[in-house]
C-alpha cells in the first residue's frame, strides 16, 4: 500500500494539498473514474487540433490496457515504494512498450534518445542500467505482447490507499473500430 505525503497533491485531482483536501477520506472507484473521465477530457482538450478517433470500451473481450501495462511492469512495480518510484518505473516500461512497437534496428538509438529525455548521464551506471531494464521489457513486449500493437499515448498514476489506479490512453488499430461506438475529435 502506498502512503501520500500529507504536503502531497491530492490524487482526487482537485489541486489541493492532501492534507487539505482528502486526508482521513477513501478514495472511492467512482472517485477513480472521476479521475480517468477528466484525464481523457483533458487529453481530448489539448489535441482538439489533431483528429483522434475515441473508442468506448462496451465488450468484455478488449482487454484494457491500463491492465495490460500494470502486467508488464509488474516486476518494476513490485519493487517501487513510493509513488514517485512507481511512476517512473511506469515511465520506464511504457517506453519499453512503444520502443518495442518501432523498426527492430532502431531499439538502441530509441532507448539512448529515451534516457537522454528522462536526465539519466551517459556512461553512468544508473544509465546502464536504466538501459538493461529498457532491452528486458522490449524483449517482454516481444515475445509475451507481440499481438498488441496499440501504442501508449498518454498515462496518469494516481496513488490510492489500495497502491494505485492507472489510466492509459493509446491507440487503437484501425481494424478494431468497425461496428464500435467511435467519437472522432
Amino acid at each position: 500500500m502506498t502512503k501520500i505525503s500529507r504536503n502531497a497533491f491530492c490524487p482526487c485531482g482537485s489541486g489541493k494539498k492532501y492534507k487539505k483536501c482528502c486526508l482521513g477520506k477513501t478514495i472511492t472507484q467512482s472517485e477513480v473514474a472521476g479521475n480517468r473521465l477528466a484525464l481523457q477530457k483533458k487529453f481530448r482538450e489539448q489535441n482538439a487540433d489533431k483528429k483522434i478517433v475515441f473508442i468506448e470500451q462496451d465488450d468484455d473481450e478488449m482487454m484494457k490496457m491500463s491492465e495490460i501495462i500494470l502486467d508488464f511492469a509488474s516486476e518494476l512495480l513490485r519493487v517501487s515504494d513510493t509513488k514517485q518510484r512507481k511512476e517512473k518505473s511506469l515511465m520506464l516500461a511504457i517506453a519499453a512498450w512503444n520502443i518495442a512497437l518501432t523498426e527492430e534496428g532502431k531499439y538502441e538509438k530509441h532507448i539512448e534518445d529515451c534516457l537522454r529525455m528522462m536526465g539519466f548521464e551517459e556512461s553512468s551506471v544508473k544509465w546502464q542500467g536504466a538501459f538493461d531494464v529498457l532491452e528486458s521489457l522490449i524483449y517482454k513486449k516481444q515475445t509475451k505482447y507481440a499481438s498488441i500493437t496499440r501504442s501508449i499515448v498518454d498515462f496518469n498514476f494516481t496513488g490510492t490507499r489500495d497502491g494505485g489506479y492507472l489510466n492509459v490512453i493509446s491507440s487503437m488499430p484501425a481494424s478494431c473500430t468497425a461496428g464500435r461506438n467511435v467519437e472522432g475529435v
